[in-house]
């Protein structure tokens, strides 16, 4: 008995020696490529300006500066012009991109302080990069209560891009 099944073990072996490798393997060759673009780019160019208002007697009063630089207000007297923030969009010609804006920013003068909110940008919430770059402005609206004190209130505000 032992003899047979030393046989048929030798047989099997035998058998599994001939057998071809590939039969449970296979191998294949894939192309893996990348284009890397340009990095993008953003630069400030016009600065977001309200012009200049006189608080309201009460209550909170707002100044709205579209994208195109046209103002309007509501409950106070705003003066002067308005002029919607500019930014140089630049990278890989064609490409489509994000546009991230601020809820809200605050502007300073001394100890007291202003809201900014209700941010647009013309593009909206896309654009694509032209040939030399791409401008996208930006609009907001200041609100301004009626404690506000008299002076010059500057602040800053973030514009954030990326590649779609």
């Amino acid at each position: 008995m032992k003899t047979k099944i030393l046989g048929s073990a030798a047989a099997a072996a035998l058998i599994i020696g001939f057998m071809p490798q590939a039969l449970g393997q296979a191998t294949g060759a894939g192309t893996s490529s990348v284009q890397v673009l340009d990095p993008i780019t953003i630069t400030a160019g016009a600065n977001l300006t309200f012009g200049q208002v006189a608080a309201p007697a009460t209550g909170t009063g707002t100044v709205t500066c579209s994208t195109a630089g046209a103002v309007s207000s509501s409950g106070l007297t705003q003066v002067g012009a308005c002029t919607a923030g500019t930014f140089s969009i630049g990278g890989e010609d064609g490409s489509s991109f994000s546009i991230t804006l601020p809820t809200s920013a605050t502007l300073n003068s001394g100890g007291n302080s202003l809201t900014v909110d209700t941010f647009l940008s013309d593009p909206s919430g896309t654009g694509s990069i032209a040939s030399g770059g791409t401008t996208v402005s930006v609009g907001a609206t200041l609100n301004v209560p009626s404690t506000a004190a008299a002076g010059s209130y500057t602040g800053t505000y973030a514009v954030t891009v990326d590649y779609n």
